[in-house]
């Protein structure tokens, strides 16, 4: 019973960054593309 306890404490770090690194990679780079990027809020309203 300990050994299985303290597998999952081991393990559950590895799939909890797993699960989030890549979440947090894509929100990252869509941001970069977004404040990169000229078009979007940047741009005059009504003007194209």
């Amino acid at each position: 019973m300990p050994y299985s306890f303290y597998a999952v404490l081991n393990v559950l770090p590895q799939i909890a960054a797993a699960a989030f690194l890549p979440i947090v990679g894509i929100a990252f780079v869509s941001y970069l593309i977004k404040s990169t990027r000229p078009q979007g809020s940047q741009k005059p309203v009504g003007i194209d």
